[in-house]
């Protein structure tokens, strides 16, 4: 045998141990997928998410199937080998996809929303986009961010993230009994089984305890990896079961994934046990195997078009939210334009992407893995040259194009900062104001704003980004009290981040005129009496930090005996009553009014006047609404009956306690319209928040209420 059959017999012992076609895996696929798709684009099924918990479990089933029948047959796993495989799989259209997403994002987007792409980008590059949206989904500053083009890269970091455990894993425990191959699998079982349970208890304590970490946390999703990989390892024992219980296995399966897309809608707890139902059916349709009459040999998944869009899954889960996203912001969401680019632009680029790149990259020989010493023939060389030009330059260009949009692209083409100290006194009255809002309304073009819209961010209030003076503990309270230490006057400001948002103008009315300001302000703690949650869905958990922060300051309260005490809340708030009603029953806004009003009550007796100062109403969502092509009515909206109902419930319930109420609409809107801009001043950094520019200009007319 020449040393070249040698090197090609070592090479063939390098390729993957293929495994037989499944019709019903690749049909699986296409419902996995569609189902994401039209959850994103249409809204519909409100389940539809949990088609990535599918993909999940079809995941570890395939892998770890690959990995123990390379193991079995060849006595070891090829590492090298693995990782090229899963390279040349999801690479080259996961690099082409993130540099087209970014080309068309510097085409629309502006300012903070362009720069956040470009950050998504690098977490997305480096298989951390999970840990990137799960910090960004526990920051209160982000609350307002705009949905993401690349959100969904999520889940293949996770999946990535395991497959660096688990084939180091199989490698282990397949050298350890390499004499007795057939021991491999009950080996891996002893080991994948705990690991799951332990996954999913841990799942259970992190949906409880920190759910927006919990959804995108890869040991607390691991388990449904692990399922899928349960199913492979105990393949040969399921294969014998009776033909009609894996026939019912089969379409039971499908039936229950068909059923969680429509049962699972956002409001339960997800993953939590809410996952068992979609990871649990897809595992029974996997474990029927093709069976003859089930899913996978039938028209149900085995139709020509459902296993030809499973083939292109992949491909078309990775376009179809940066097609719907920027749609949306080109086009405006719910138009029929952007109903058309949304569906039919991830469809054509997904076959083109699958066919073009995906699958020549995937099949091209010159990329498999060769021994040391091992040179191509011209004749292997000439059938690959080009893809893999084609493939190189795509990567070249992704990352010049991302260098190059980074360096060049993260700014507004309108904006400017201009530093307003605390004390400086607002220059509107309001007849002045209401022409400015009006004029507001009527503008055709942006101008230069201040501050500028690619530092949004940065224009929250320093009360709170920079004092951190959002969520007031007894032991900080004396951090987050502004004006002189011998203040004649004291006043306290209560509520929840709306609350703080006012901190700017109630300093610059009261601390010149000898009063001190104490902020005792918690995010999603607003003034009123009655227990309240961080959701708006139901069922809604109480936020117990919450109760205990009223407890608190009511002491502080009790102690300190303030002068004046000023209470702000959200309207949004409305809607996250423990023992409220759904989002939007008008039962909501009485019941709020009693809780108010026994917040009044329970500090009237320690305080000499009381004041209540309403929520501002919202806007367009500047990072959202702004684009290249926008116009200031694009970010324009009109008040929602909501706030018009929360008006009503806090002016009575501070008529009723003898306290003043601020009412604020003529600060924002004319005739229940709300521009997002006023004059040169954006209102709000994130569509309900207001910037501490803003703030400011409320100084002269906020006073006259304050100082009574």
């Amino acid at each position: 045998m020449t040393s070249r059959s040698r090197l090609l017999r070592r090479a063939r012992a390098s390729e993957p141990i293929r495994a037989s076609f499944r019709a019903d895996i690749e049909g699986l696929r296409a419902v996995a997928v569609l189902l994401v798709f039209l959850d994103h684009l249409v809204g519909a099924p409100r389940g539809g998410f949990i088609g990535v918990d599918v993909f999940f479990v079809l995941s570890g089933f395939l892998i770890t199937g690959l990995l123990v029948r390379e193991a079995e047959a060849r006595g070891r796993v090829s590492i090298e080998g693995f990782y090229v495989r899963r390279a040349r799989r999801i690479l080259p259209i996961a690099l082409l996809t993130l540099l087209l997403t970014n080309v068309v994002a510097h085409a629309v987007f502006v300012g903070v929303r362009l720069r956040d792409t470009l950050t998504d980008t690098w977490w997305s590059l480096g298989f951390l986009a999970n840990k990137h949206f799960a910090d960004l989904g526990t920051d209160y500053f982000s609350n307002g961010r705009p949905s993401s083009p690349l959100q969904h890269f999520w889940s293949l970091a996770v999946e990535e993230q395991f497959y660096v455990v688990w084939p180091l894993a199989v490698l282990l425990l397949a050298t350890l009994v390499r004499r007795h191959p057939h021991r491999l699998r009950w080996l891996l079982l002893t080991a994948l089984a705990p690991a799951a349970v332990a996954s999913f208890a841990w799942n259970l304590h992190l949906t409880a305890t920190e759910p927006t970490a919990a959804y995108f946390s890869t040991p607390g999703r691991a388990w449904e990896l692990a399922l899928g990989g349960l199913v492979a390892l105990l393949g040969r024992e399921l294969a014998g079961l009776p033909v009609g219980l894996r026939r019912a296995l089969s379409w039971t399966g499908l039936a229950g994934i068909a059923a969680s897309a429509f049962v699972i809608n956002g409001s339960q707890p997800f993953p939590g046990t809410a996952a068992l139902a979609p990871v649990v059916a897809t595992a029974a349709l996997v474990a029927a195997g093709d069976v003859r009459g089930g899913v996978g040999s039938t028209l149900a998944l085995g139709h020509p078009v459902a296993r030809y869009v499973g083939r292109i899954s992949y491909s078309l889960y990775l376009w179809h939210l940066p097609a719907i996203v920027l749609a949306g912001a080109y086009f405006g969401d719910g138009s029929a334009r952007f109903y058309l680019v949304g569906a039919g632009a991830p469809l054509v680029l997904a076959v083109l992407g699958h066919h073009l790149v995906e699958d020549p990259v995937r099949r091209s020989k010159l990329l498999e893995p060769r021994p040391f010493g091992y040179r191509r023939s011209p004749v292997e060389w000439s059938g690959d040259r080009q893809r893999v030009l084609v493939a190189a330059t795509l990567v070249v260009t992704l990352v010049l194009a991302v260098a190059t949009l980074r360096v060049g692209g993260a700014t507004a083409p309108q904006g400017e900062e201009t530093a307003v100290p605390v004390s400086a006194a607002a220059l509107v009255k309001p007849s002045a104001l209401r022409e400015r809002i009006m004029a507001s309304l009527a503008a055709t073009s942006w101008g230069r704003l201040s501050p500028g819209l690619d530092n949004l961010d940065a224009a929250v209030v320093p009360e709170w980004k920079q004092d951190s003076c959002i969520n007031v503990t007894v032991q900080r309270q004396r951090h987050c009290r502004y004006g002189s230490a011998t203040a004649p006057h004291l006043a306290f400001l209560v509520g929840d981040s709306y609350a703080v948002s006012y901190a700017p103008a109630i300093r610059a009315a009261l601390e010149p005129k000898g009063w001190a300001v104490q902020v005792l302000t918690m995010a999603n703690c607003p003034f009123q009496a009655l227990p309240t949650s961080k959701r708006q869905e139901l069922p809604r958990p109480p936020f117990k930090e919450c109760l205990q922060h009223r407890a608190e300051v009511l002491d502080l309260v009790k102690q300190q005996r303030p002068e004046l005490l000023i209470g702000a809340s959200g309207w949004i708030e409305v809607n996250a009553l423990v023992d409220g009603f759904a989002p939007g029953d008008d039962r909501n806004e009485p019941l709020w009014g009693r809780g108010v009003s026994q917040q009044l009550a329970a500090y009237k007796r320690y305080v000499e006047r009381e004041v209540l100062i309403g929520s501002p109403p919202s806007s367009g969502n500047l990072q959202s609404c702004v684009t290249r092509t926008s116009k200031p009515s694009d970010c324009t909206t009109e008040v929602n009956p909501i706030w018009y109902a929360q008006r009503q419930a806090e002016q009575a319930a501070a008529t009723a306690n003898g306290a003043g109420y601020v009412d604020v609409l003529p600060w924002f809107c004319v005739d229940g319209r709300c521009p997002a801009v006023i004059g040169r001043t954006p209102v709000y950094w994130d569509g309900f928040h207001i910037t501490a520019a803003y703030s400011r200009t409320l100084t002269d007319l906020l006073a006259p209420s304050l100082r009574g």
